[in-house]
């Protein structure tokens, strides 16, 4: 089962996210963007997926972290903003999810980015 880190510091958006996701994946949470690279040196980690607006890091800042120790990684950001208020450089950001999301189709996303994934070692 592919594993798949998702970042958010409210902590319902982690369990709800964690409810729908882990029939598929294995899903490991953290509130914490630097608990988050932690995570990512440690594991094997091929898909992240972010909120933009937490504290000490933005999801854009963690993303633009996650690129430098492990640039194959896939990296979605999930959030309510707007994609042009918080996607500073699109060519690190494989996808960006509108809240509230809609499962189906961040199904598709995911499999898509770990297809993406595979597709870049080769």
């Amino acid at each position: 089962m592919e594993s798949i880190l998702y970042v958010d510091d409210e902590l319902i958006n982690l369990k709800l996210f964690e409810l729908n996701f882990r029939d598929k994946y294995h899903i490991i949470t953290t509130p914490s963007p630097l608990e988050a690279i932690n995570i990512i040196e440690k594991q094997d980690i091929k898909l992240v997926i972010s909120d933009f607006k937490m504290p000490v890091l933005n999801g854009m800042q963690l993303i633009e972290k996650i690129k430098v120790l492990k640039p194959q990684i896939v990296c979605f950001i999930l959030s309510g903003y707007l994609e042009s208020e918080v996607v500073t450089d699109k060519s690190k950001v494989f996808r960006y999810i509108m809240k509230p999301y809609n499962k189906a189709s961040v199904l598709s996303d995911i499999e898509n980015g770990f297809a993406h994934y595979s597709d870049s070692l080769s």
